[in-house]
C-alpha cells in the first residue's frame, strides 16, 4: 500500500471512531438525569382512566435522581397529597427511596426496552408511608423528561389494584 492511502485509511478510522464515541456517548450518557445539584423532575399523574386506576386525579410527585446509583437506590419520591391523599396527615410517598431488586439486574427485565423514546428503564421498589411497597417503572426519556409508572396490588381477589403514569419534567424546584 502507498504511504499516501495507508495515511488517509488512519485518518479515515480515526475519524470514523470519533464520530462512532461521539454517537454513543450523546445516547447512553444518562448523567444529564442526575438530580443530585438540587434540582427535581416534578409532574402530576396522566389524567385517563386507561393511565389512571385508583389514584387520586391530581396526585403530583418530585423525583431527585442519582445516575451514580442506577443500580440500587437511584432517587426518591415524595407525592403533595398531605391533605387529601390516603395517607393524610402524611404524604403518599415522603422521600421513599427507590430500591432496585438486585435479582432483576442478571434477568432481562434489566434491559426492559418501551419503544425508541426511552433512554433506559428501571424497576424500583419504592415504600408508600401507608399502603406498603409499590412497584415503580421508571423512564428516563430522551426528551429529558422523565415517566414514572407505579402499580400497587390489589387489596383484594376482587379488585384491580392501582396504576398510574406521571410524565415529569426537570425544574430548579417543585412547585406543588
Amino acid at each position: 500500500m502507498r504511504p499516501q492511502f495507508r495515511h488517509q485509511s488512519v485518518r479515515f478510522r480515526l475519524a470514523f471512531a470519533m464520530i462512532a464515541a461521539a454517537f454513543l456517548w450523546g445516547c447512553n450518557n444518562l448523567d444529564r438525569f442526575d438530580t443530585t445539584d438540587g434540582s427535581a423532575y416534578c409532574g402530576q399523574i396522566t389524567d385517563g382512566r386507561f393511565v389512571r386506576e385508583g389514584f387520586q386525579r391530581q396526585l403530583e410527585l418530585q423525583l431527585h435522581i442519582d445516575t451514580s446509583r442506577l443500580q440500587s437506590v437511584p432517587g426518591d419520591l415524595t407525592s403533595f397529597d398531605k391533605l387529601t391523599g390516603p395517607c393524610k396527615p402524611q404524604a403518599l410517598f415522603s422521600h421513599a427511596a427507590l430500591r432496585v431488586p438486585q435479582a432483576t439486574l442478571a434477568d432481562p427485565l434489566s434491559t426492559l426496552q418501551l419503544d425508541e423514546s426511552h433512554d433506559y428503564n428501571f424497576v424500583a421498589w419504592v415504600q408508600s408511608s401507608c399502603q406498603g411497597p409499590m412497584l415503580a417503572v421508571v423512564s428516563l426519556m430522551k426528551s429529558g423528561a422523565v415517566e414514572v409508572r407505579l402499580l400497587d396490588a390489589p387489596p383484594n381477589a376482587t379488585s384491580e389494584g392501582s396504576f398510574g403514569v406521571f410524565h415529569l419534567q426537570r425544574q430548579a424546584a417543585c412547585s406543588f
